[in-house]
Order: structure tokens, then sequence, then C-alpha cells
């Protein structure tokens, strides 16, 4: 078994954790539970390559991913409290004291909690979880079409702000290769959806606050019609939202795409 298997093994609780944090937002499990395991994996991925400690690091994420799942059933919560969730569900499920006063030194850092967060990060531009985002989206109703362009809209936005949607410089690394590799994905399924008759394009955005990009549909994937679309700005964030709609068979699609955090 490989070392990543071992931990995986040691940490099976945690792994369910996300499982069940899923089933208790949103009626199933699977599919967050694979980004949460990816976002876990990546983290000891960058605690080796900062020389911080790894083990910890995956234990936090995993945590970590498990309770942003929960706020998404309960509300946002800042992430000061959420540092106190993590340690305390940590303590709840029997893990040492010692690992606990580990995770904690690591979240107090600023480098152990910037690891965290980019590790979450870098899982979106996995290939598998790319996969889940789209599959996320078809399991909330969307057809295979709307869920592809929806999340290649939001993937490649993430990827024009790079370096300030990473804060580490191993992150980046990591994330340079993700991004050249998941780019290529999406350009040969877009390839492949021009050979079936489904034409799109991608339309890039300047803003104040960075660059968005949309890969929105030429017509009506469906019936070949033209498409009714509308456009909502967000100032809050700086993003925007377009709305695409089919007037002859009633397809439509949503797409938000939003710059990332300012940087820090």
């Amino acid at each position: 078994m490989s070392e990543t298997g071992r931990l995986l093994d040691r940490y099976y609780r945690l792994v369910e954790a996300l499982s069940g944090a899923e089933e208790q937002t949103w009626g199933r499990r699977g599919i967050f539970s694979v980004h949460g395991v990816l976002a876990g994996l990546y983290a000891y991925s960058i605690g080796l390559l900062e020389g911080l400690d790894a083990e910890a690091l995956l234990v936090a994420t995993l945590v970590n991913e498990a309770a942003k799942a929960i706020e998404r059933g309960v509300g946002d919560v800042c992430p000061r409290r959420r540092r106190g969730l993590v340690l305390e569900a940590l303590r709840g499920a029997g893990f040492p004291e010692e690992l606990v006063k580990r995770v904690e030194e690591l979240l107090s850092s600023d480098r152990g909690a910037r690891a965290v967060v980019d590790a979450g990060s870098l899982a979106k531009l996995s290939l598998p979880g790319f996969l889940a985002l789209v599959a996320a989206r078809v399991e909330r109703g969307r057809d295979v079409v709307a869920g592809l362009l929806e999340a290649a809209s939001r993937e490649l936005t993430a990827i024009s702000h790079m370096d300030c949607l990473l804060g580490l410089e191993s992150s980046r690394r990591l994330g340079a290769g993700l991004a050249k590799s998941l780019t290529r994905l999406i350009d040969e399924a877009l390839e492949e959806l021009h050979g079936l008759g489904i034409g799109t394009r991608i339309d890039k955005r300047r803003t104040a606050r960075g660059e968005l990009v949309v890969v929105e549909p030429l017509a009506c994937p469906f019936c070949g019609h033209s498409l009714e679309a509308e456009e909502h700005t967000n100032p809050g964030c700086g993003g925007l939202t377009r709305k695409y709609r089919c007037p002859r068979c009633g397809w439509h699609m949503s797409v938000t795409v939003c710059p990332p955090p300012p940087c820090r």
C-alpha cells in the first residue's frame, strides 16, 4: 500500500465524515467526498513541498472540507470559527490530543492556513475534481451540456487568476501543471461538442477585478434554435451571471462566474 493509501486508511473516519457531511447537506454521498479527499491529498503534497506537517495538513483539510459542506446547509461560518469547529470535531471523534495540537499549530500559522485553502483550489483544477463539478451540476437538474459549460466557465475563470487563487509557491507549481492539463481537456471537450453539431464560443470579459470567462452555446444544443440571453452583474463580488433560454423547446442554462477574493 502507498503512503497516501496508508494515511487515508488511518483516517478512514474522517473520509467517512466527508460522506456524512455530504449526505446531511444534499441527501446523497459521493461527489463532494471525491473533492474532499482530493483536497486532502493535495494538502499532503503541499506540506511535503513546503516543509510543513504534511500529515496534520491532510487531517485539517479533510475536516475543513466536511465543515464547508455543512456550512452550505446552515450558512457561512467565518474562517476563525471554522478553525475552532475543525479542532472540536477532531476531539469529539476521539483523535489523540497530540494530533489536535499539531493541527491547531498548523492552522494558526499563515502558511498552514493558506495551504488548506490552496488544496481545495487544486482539487477543483484536477481532472477528477472537474468531472465532479460537472456531475454535481447534472445531479442538480442540469443536462450534461449545461453542466459541462458551467463547470468549464468556472474553472477557466479560476485559471485566469492562478497567481491570486493560490498563495504558496509550491501550490502554484502544482497548479500550473493542473491548469495546463485541464485547459487541454476543456478544449478537447468543446471540440467533441462541435463534432456533434453543438457550437460554443469562449467569451472573455475584462473587469476591474480581473478576467471573467464564459463558455456559451451558440444555439440550442437540442433543437438548434437561436437562444435568448440575459446578463446580470454582481457589484459585490465583481462577477456576472448569464442565463440562456431556447424559446422553441424551453432548454435553459445559467452560468455564474466570479473572480477570486483579493490576493492575500
